[in-house]
């Protein structure tokens, strides 16, 4: 069966569209990274069509689908959720090639070939590797960087290599692989042995007088709710960003700081629209709360009354009956938990219809 290419193909010939499928018929051990003869492979279109060539390996050394880039990046396809969960990886790896045009991806440390999108990718997708091999001025491989998470103090970081030369590439990615999942169990079981869950605090200060003021409400207000507040990302700028609060930049920052913090979901200080959620959700892989949400969680847990619990229930769907979009996403992360506790912690996942005659009925 013929490797799925994903990407860009147009403008390229017969004989360019055969080469990169041939990738696809070469394999690599679970021991190796990357075999010299599918780096030579990629490096070598990749200098031809001064463009990026990507492969995901599965473990069984199969290259599972090819990635056609451009000059910059070569984006990664929906590769769905099997096996990835809180204390297991991906099950595959990610290897593109970086193309040594005298600039390094990333200024601020030349002598990283991954990219902070990369690092992103290996983060929210948990892939078991991933790796960037440089294609050098004779289109054949050279400096290679490989990254893959870790455990840490606080839960889960990034661990980078840079080697010179691509016979420097470690031959034992299999070991380094079962020790990693072991680790990343273990410290798993031991987080989730804990009831306080852990959360990020995302604080937007546009130069108002009272933003600490603000800032020191929202964590009174995760305390009382029990959540346990591990860090507090700061943004300054002149207004929000309509479409996602914060900027998309500030999105992928989060993103690794919850990985590092393995934090469970993301506060925001302000009132989300249904078109930030949407993009928000989209961004992160955690779940979301905003400031209302976390109010309304805090009156959901001291409500006693029958009265008090069916008036939180309908606050709650009126609120969140605009964000009732892309259920398997934005919705998931909104639902159950902190955040939607109460009578209707269930509820608030079913659809407008269902959710309108159920306020409806609240309102009788």
């Amino acid at each position: 069966m013929t490797t799925p290419i994903f990407g860009n193909t147009n403008g390229l010939n017969a004989r360019e569209i055969e080469s990169i499928k041939a990738i696809g018929l070469l394999k690599c051990p679970q021991n190796q990274l990357i075999t010299q003869a599918l780096a030579h492979r990629m490096t070598g279109i990749s200098d031809m069509l001064h463009r990026k060539i990507g492969v995901i390996l599965g473990r069984t050394g199969h290259v599972e689908c090819i990635v056609l880039g451009d000059a910059e990046r070569a984006y990664l396809p929906d590769i769905g959720r099997s096996r990835a969960g809180i204390g297991r990886l991906r099950g595959i790896r990610f290897v593109v090639t970086s193309l040594d045009n005298g600039q390094s991806p990333n200024p601020n440390n030349p002598g990283e070939l991954l990219t902070m999108d990369e690092i992103t990718d290996l983060a929210k997708l948990r892939l078991d590797f991933i790796v960037a091999i440089e294609t050098n001025i004779l289109g054949a491989p050279g400096r290679c960087e490989y990254a893959h998470l870790s455990p840490s103090i606080k839960g889960v970081s990034v661990t980078r290599n840079a080697v010179e030369a691509f016979e420097l590439l470690p031959k034992n990615a299999d070991e380094i692989l079962r020790a990693v999942e072991t680790e990343l169990r273990a410290t798993t079981d031991k987080a989730q042995s804990t009831k306080v869950p852990p959360a990020i605090l995302v604080h937007l200060n546009t130069g108002e007088r009272d933003a600490n003021e603000r800032r020191e409400e929202m964590l009174e207000l995760c305390r009382t709710a029990g959540i346990d507040v591990v860090r507090i990302i700061e943004q300054k700028r002149r207004s929000p960003d309509p479409k996602s609060l914060v900027g998309s930049g500030k999105l992928q920052q989060i993103e690794l700081h919850a990985l590092d913090d393995d934090a469970e979901f993301v506060i925001f200080d302000r009132e989300l629209t249904p078109a930030q959620t949407r993009v928000i959700s989209h961004a992160l892989t955690l779940k979301i709360l905003d400031r209302t949400q976390l109010i309304l969680d805090i009156f959901a847990q001291r409500a006693k009354s029958l009265d008090g619990k069916l008036q939180v229930e309908l606050a709650q769907l009126k609120y969140n009956l605009p964000k009732l979009i892309d259920q398997d996403t934005a919705m998931s992360r909104l639902t159950g938990g902190v955040g939607g506790r109460g009578p209707g912690e269930t509820k608030l996942e079913m659809n407008r219809r269902k959710a309108r005659e159920r306020m409806q009925a609240l309102g009788r």
